[in-house]
């Protein structure tokens, strides 16, 4: 009879439950009220829930009389309704700032990404973040279509090439400029003194920026946004904005990473006893293969290996490396100041043995406004590396550098080959360099910006900024005779210390105002001046009697193999201006101007001068496609624009005199000669550039889709030519000739996920460009 009971009260219990379970119904809009599928729908802190179908429909069953149902979707704003016993709802959910309304930093100021005109690729902080990579420039590798970043070795902190749509000149750099908080940086290895020996590749002159302290980076890589930079824009502009503090309380972050890096794949050598035989065939009683044991001279003994070390260098010298940083920063702020403050440190080994890389760095960015009209800021980016040890991938003096030794040396170690029996120092072990030379490189450099800001009216602002850079380097390298580097000079000892200093100065009128709810305009008016100053100095000593206090002392070498000072000074005066117009938020309109003066040419052509123009048209707010709700953004682009190149030494359109030595009665005399012939009419290398591109978003921009087109051309590219001899001089600096890039870049991003707690997002690009040069 219990049993029966109990059946029937667990019948009657699981009737009750299911009489509790309440079903709600209701349809998802916009608030302008076009229906939303695919919108998710779920009970808070629950895995109950469902999507809204193709007319934005849902039903849904609660048990729960307090149940919290949270309404979400891609593009949209999340939302939370309590549930009241309500059987039927109407959810409407509101536009998120998509990314279209992304603030992107363009030259002298910053829009809106819908309105931009140019093709200008930007990157956040939190993509930055994603890659742990030390260095900032690894983070970029893949991420823009149109940009190749490639490194130039593999050493900790080692320099890039960074290539916006194809290299345009000949002898002018061929790097972007940089604007990392204002401060306007021409990449130049030369402020990085190198090596005379091995490889030419050196630190990075940026590779004292710290990745982490990156708030967005924004490449311009077409005509119509560069042209605002006039003869610094022909290979493209890269412009850093670094984190600033907010209003709030002070908040304090420690951020840790360690890393390892190996070589994942070894290049495949042949094994010692197959060299021999190689040698063998290629020279017959060679020193290497046979003995002289009769003492005439001629090695006619084969040599027994049977005793004799042989070696993997790739093994010998590789290793397992580590890499550690540490960073610790400050932000905070009230209603009128802010600030963000960070200090970092990084240990990062080489995979080649003894092979270091340290960099210390600092920085500081504060903002004040002092009435509703008035506020100023500054920022301060300090930073010093150095860099141990001898590896690279190349060499000028010996041909060959570390990397290369470790494959091409001989496996087999003859200590009773030297110099004097005739062999050379393919018998010397490639371990020498690494464990016996001694390499430090250090680079400091300090990046500082301050800027005050009045706004004149409602429409009216005006910003002086002075920006300013100073570095410093200094190289100490030292092979003693047993290396393969040394051995020839009977030790060999270099110094060489480079220091340079930047500023430039701006003052920009900001005019903004919207007339009629149709029309907006934003206009700037500038001036900008800039001054750079580099000084080098170098001393290569050889031929030392004592050894053991190396570069720390080279008095003690007897020969002067080479000694130089150099120091280059320039200056540029700017005038510049921009007009932006947009017509009932559709019609988008860009025009700039720029002069520019440099002392780099002749009186005849001083100043060059640099149009730029562009037009957009938003076509997805036409009224043909307004009913057409899967089409978020479609916009067409055409720009048109001139830059310059103006990256060649100091002085070029001048004739210049080289030392040179003559003989007389058997005495050696030094003298002056004529080097290079005056041009005085030396002018701007000009790039030319066409652009047409498309940009497209579908479904809420969940798939955004940007092509573009490009025709770039360069003309009166300078070149340091070779003259007649008759003239009496060697070379002149000349406009000649003419190099063509044409291209095409493609790039997809797609949302594929978006739900509370999980998200999944792909970005793809793809470009090719075309470098032909038509006239040399």
């Amino acid at each position: 009879m219990n049993k029966y009971l109990f059946l029937l009260l667990l019948t009657i219990g699981s009737i009750k439950n299911v009489h509790a379970q309440n079903k709600i119904a209701g349809i998802v809009t916009t608030s302008s009220g076009e229906v939303l599928p695919g919108v998710t729908v779920l009970i808070k802190n629950t895995s109950t829930g469902t999507i809204t179908n193709f007319d934005g429909e849902f039903s849904l069953n609660i048990s729960d009389k307090n149940a919290l149902i949270v309404f979400s979707y891609v593009g949209m704003i999340s939302k939370e309704i309590t549930y009241t016993g309500q059987d039927n709802i109407k959810v409407f959910l509101k536009e998120q700032a998509n990314n279209l309304d992304e603030v992107v930093v363009i030259g002298y100021g910053a829009v809106k990404k819908k309105d931009l005109t140019g093709s200008v690729g930007s990157i956040k902080a939190s993509v930055i973040a994603e890659n742990k990579t030390p260095n900032l420039f690894d983070a970029l590798q893949g991420r823009l279509s149109g940009v190749n970043i490639t490194s130039e070795s593999g050493a900790p902190g080692s320099g890039v090439n960074i290539n916006i749509r194809g290299a345009n000149s000949i002898s002018g750099a061929g790097s972007p400029l940089f604007v990392i908080d204002g401060v306007q940086i021409d990449i130049s290895e030369d402020e990085v003194a190198g090596s005379t020996m091995g490889s030419p590749s050196t630190m990075g002159p940026l590779s004292t920026i710290n990745p982490q302290d990156i708030e967005s980076i924004e490449v311009l890589k077409d005509a119509s946004a560069t042209a605002i930079y006039g003869s610094r824009g022909a290979n493209g502009v890269i412009i850093i904005t670094t984190k600033g503090g907010e209003n709030g309380i002070a908040t304090f972050e420690y951020t840790t990473s360690v890393g390892v890096s190996n070589a994942n794949k070894r290049i495949d050598i042949i094994d010692p006893q197959t060299y021999i035989d190689y040698r063998n065939t290629r020279e017959q009683n060679s020193n290497f293969t046979n003995i002289d044991t009769d003492g005439d001279g001629i090695p006619d003994t084969p040599r027994d290996f049977t005793n004799i070390a042989n070696y993997d260098w790739q093994k010998e010298a590789l290793r397992p490396a580590f890499t550690t940083n540490h960073m610790i920063s400050a932000t905070g702020g009230s209603k009128k100041s802010n600030y963000a403050a960070g200090v970092a440190f990084l240990n990062q080994e080489g995979i080649v043995k003894d092979n270091d890389y340290i960099k210390y760095s600092f920085r500081i960015k504060a903002n004040h406004q002092q009435t509703e009209k008035l506020k100023f800021g500054f920022s301060l980016n300090s930073a010093f590396s150095e860099l141990d040890g001898v590896a690279n991938s190349g060499g000028a003096d010996s041909y060959n550098g570390v990397v290369q030794y470790l494959v091409i040396s001989n496996p087999w170690e003859l200590p009773d080959q030297t110099l004097e029996d005739g062999a050379s120092d393919q018998y010397i072990s490639p371990m020498t360099l690494i464990e016996e030379g001694e390499k430090t490189t250090r680079l400091s450099r300090t990046r500082s910006s301050v800027y005050g800001e009045y706004k004149l009216s409602k429409s009216f602002r005006f910003r002086s900024l002075f920006g300013a850079s100073v570095s410093n380097s200094k190289l100490k390298e030292f092979y003693n005779s047993q290396t393969s580097y040394g051995n020839r000079w009977e030790g060999r000892a270099v110094i060489n210390q480079v220091e340079s200093y930047s500023y430039n100065f701006s003052n920009v009128l900001t005019f903004n105002k919207k007339f009629k709810k149709k029309h907006y305009v934003n206009f700037i008016a500038g001036f900008e001046m800039a001054h750079y100053n580099f000084e080098k100095f170098l001393n290569d000593i050889t031929n030392f009697e004592d050894e053991s206090t190396g570069y720390n002392d080279i008095s003690k070498g007897s020969v002067i193999k080479n000694y130089q000072s150099q120091r280059d000074v320039s200056n540029r005066m700017s005038y510049l201006s921009r007009l932006n117009y947009i017509f009932k938020g559709k019609y988008l309109f860009t025009a700039s101007f720029r002069a520019d003066g440099s002392d780099k040419f002749g009186e005849n052509n001083r100043w060059g001068y640099f149009p730029g123009a562009a037009f957009a048209w938003r076509v997805n707010k036409e009224q043909f496609l307004k009913n057409i709700t899967e089409i978020s953004n479609l916009k067409l682009r055409v720009s048109y624009g001139k830059t310059g190149n103006e990256r060649i030494p100091a002085y070029s359109y001048a004739a210049k005199m080289e030392n040179t030595y003559y003989a007389s009665n058997n005495i050696t005399y030094f003298g002056m000669s004529p080097g290079s012939s005056a041009n005085p009419n030396l002018k701007w290398e000009t790039t030319t550039q066409y652009d047409a591109g498309i940009d497209i978003g579908l479904f809420q921009n969940r798939i955004t889709i940007t092509f573009d087109y490009y025709n770039k051309q360069t003309h009166d590219m300078l070149l340091n030519a070779p003259v007649p001899g008759q003239s009496g001089n060697s070379s002149q600096w000349i406009n000649f000739g003419r190099v063509d890039n044409t291209g095409v870049e493609f790039s997809l991003s797609t949302v594929n996920i978006q739900v509370p707690n999980f998200s999944w997002k792909t970005d793809f690009n793809i470009s090719k460009n075309n470098n032909t040069v038509k006239n040399i």
